[in-house]
């Protein structure tokens, strides 16, 4: 059997509505044992379908638990078939090297062929995007991705919307050009909550007004301070006000009058001296209460009081007020275009009126 006739036979054997999807394989998968007997690509056809079969995205979909698409890939570094990086890296020791993949299983015809966007042996497209960089196919409906020669990957959106920052090297909205804080290498680190990696994460990244990012997931509306810096994640000018009033109305236990607080300030990074109270001490320099208490001087004779557990004393962050934010506040949401890759990314548009937060970043495909 040539080989324009074992194309026409593998596309009677796909087009039979009397065979479900797994005789359709076996059908296949004996096609081509018998055509190439004790060669090395029947031994290869057999061993993809002992190790694989038919994988689902969903039912009637072809693909991983994470993309719809019509292969499976030859992973370079063990040689076994995985539905994704993410499959791979789930049930592995060790990361695939996607870009070293070149071989991969064609679901439709159960055929190892040469990685590319259709199968070489049954013409068979294997996804709606593929990107020959990142060896990756995808055919989520209504999904917009595109390669970003900076990063170095596929993102998430559509590359009009996006730039890439040279300086934090990462792909922002367009919207944030002009207004971002730029931090080298921003997104080179784990998020502060989950500990995920940020660069390649398939979730939405938010900036914080401070510059650093996390996850839009872990942010929760109990999150004062930022988990990197300690700053503030919202103006709290109108909550230190209510502080000033609070602590002229309540003085210092007798004992304790008088004291002197040495502190840091997490907001303006300098040190002071400042009257020492329970409720909080004020930054002598900005006027914020987000400071952490060093060491505190009694009025009895100055004696430097030591820290220690349990004391009234003991250097530690001052308590701030948890303010009712939504989850995240529309100043740190993302734009309505960051399609996330298998979890829901859709948001509200960033508020650029708000000067509160700094917009997002696009999550990898």
């Amino acid at each position: 059997m040539d080989e324009s006739e074992l194309r026409k036979e593998i596309r009677r054997i796909q087009g039979d509505s009397n065979l479900t999807e797994r005789e359709r394989a076996q059908e296949v998968q004996k096609l081509m044992m018998s055509r190439s007997s004790g060669s090395a690509a029947s031994a290869a056809v057999a061993s993809a379908e002992e190790r694989s079969g038919l994988a689902y995205h969903k039912e009637g979909v072809l693909g991983c638990k994470h993309y719809p698409r019509a292969c499976k890939y030859v992973a370079a570094c063990c040689d076994e078939l995985v539905g994704c990086r993410l499959c791979h890296d789930e049930e592995m020791t060790h990361e695939i090297d996607r870009r070293a993949t070149s071989k991969m299983l064609c679901m439709k015809c159960l055929q190892i062929v040469p990685v590319a966007a259709e199968c070489s042996a049954c013409r068979e497209r294997m996804a709606d995007y593929y990107c020959d960089i990142c060896k990756f196919h995808d055919s989520t409906p209504e999904k917009s991705i595109y390669h970003c020669d900076g990063c170095g990957i596929c993102r998430v959106g559509k590359e009009e919307d996006f730039y890439h920052c040279n300086a934090c090297n990462v792909c922002l909205a367009v919207s944030l050009k002009e207004s971002h804080k730029c931090i080298e290498n921003v997104c080179a680190t784990n998020c502060p909550i989950c500990m995920e990696d940020l660069f390649t994460s398939v979730n939405p990244v938010t900036f914080l007004r401070c510059g650093h990012p996390l996850h839009q997931v872990c942010f929760s509306n109990e999150l004062v301070r930022c988990p990197t810096c300690k700053k503030t994640v919202v103006q709290m000018n109108d909550d230190f006000a209510v502080l000033d009033q609070l602590i002229a109305m309540q003085p210092m236990p007798e004992e304790y009058a008088g004291a002197t607080a040495h502190i840091t300030c997490n907001e303006c990074e300098t040190r002071s001296d400042v009257p020492h109270h329970f409720l909080g001490n004020k930054c002598a320099n900005c006027g914020s209460y987000n400071t952490q208490i060093l060491t505190v001087t009694s009025a009895e004779g100055n004696e430097d009081r030591p820290a220690h557990e349990g004391s009234p004393f003991t250097p530690r962050h001052n308590p701030l007020p948890i303010i009712p934010l939504e989850s995240p506040p529309d100043d740190l949401r993302l734009d309505d275009n960051y399609d996330d890759d298998d979890d829901d990314d859709d948001d509200d548009d960033d508020d650029d009126d708000d000067d509160d937060g700094d917009g997002s970043a696009a999550p990898e495909e």
